[in-house]
C-alpha cells in the first residue's frame, strides 16, 4: 500500500506579512511618532523610519523558516538602540544624534556613574519594560512569511533596490553628483530607522 501524501506549499499570510512590518516598524516609528505628535519635528522622520525600516523584511522572505530567529537577533539590536534613544528623548526632550554618541565615549567613569545616578528614575524603568514587553509581545505574534521561490528574490531584490540602490544609481550616474555626498544624502535619510 502507498501513501502519496502530496505537502502542501504554504500560502503568503498578509496577516504574517502585517506582523513582521509592525514588529520591525515599532523599534523605529515610535519614537518618531512621538516626536511627531510633541510638534518637535514633521513627519519626514515617520516616514523615512517606515521605509528604511522595511529593508529588515529582506532576510525574512529570503528565509521564511527561521523567522523568529532572525527576528530576535535583528530585534536585540534594534530594541537596544531604539530604547537608549527613546530613553535619551525622555530624559532630554530631544533626538539622539551621532553627537551624542561622539560625548559619550568621551567620557569617564566618574561621569558615567554621576550620569547614571542623575538620570536613572522609576519613570525610564518603567518605560523600558513597557517598551521591552511590546517587543516581546510583537515578537511572539511573527510567523513565517512564505513568498513563493522566484518572488521572494524578486521582492527582496525590489526593497533593496528601490530603497538604496536606486538612489545610489541615481544621484551618482545620472544626477552626477558625488558618490560621497549621495552615501551622505542616504545616510541623512536612513537616520531615524534604527539603529
Amino acid at each position: 500500500m502507498h501513501s502519496t501524501e502530496v505537502q502542501a506549499k504554504p500560502l503568503f499570510s498578509w496577516k504574517a506579512l502585517g506582523w513582521a512590518l509592525l514588529y520591525f516598524w515599532f523599534f523605529s516609528t515610535l519614537l518618531q511618532a512621538i516626536i511627531y505628535i510633541s510638534g518637535y519635528s514633521g513627519t519626514n522622520g515617520i516616514r523615512d523610519s517606515l521605509l528604511f525600516s522595511s529593508l529588515w523584511l529582506i532576510p525574512v522572505f529570503l528565509f521564511p523558516k527561521r523567522i523568529k530567529i532572525i527576528a530576535a537577533v535583528i530585534g536585540v539590536v534594534l530594541w537596544a538602540a531604539s530604547l537608549a534613544a527613546l530613553c535619551y528623548y525622555v530624559i532630554y526632550g530631544q533626538e539622539f544624534s551621532q553627537s551624542v554618541l561622539f560625548v559619550m565615549f568621551e567620557t569617564n567613569t566618574n561621569e558615567a556613574s554621576e550620569y547614571l545616578s542623575q538620570y536613572f528614575s522609576l519613570k525610564i524603568v518603567l518605560i523600558a519594560l513597557a517598551y521591552t514587553a511590546v517587543a516581546v509581545l510583537l515578537w511572539t505574534r511573527l510567523r513565517p512569511v512564505y513568498i513563493p521561490k522566484p518572488w521572494r528574490y524578486v521582492v527582496s531584490f525590489a526593497l533593496l533596490y528601490g530603497l538604496i540602490l536606486h538612489p545610489i544609481a541615481m544621484n551618482t550616474f545620472i544626477k552626477n553628483k558625488p558618490f560621497e555626498k549621495t552615501l551622505d544624502n542616504l545616510a541623512s535619510r536612513m537616520e531615524p530607522a534604527a539603529p
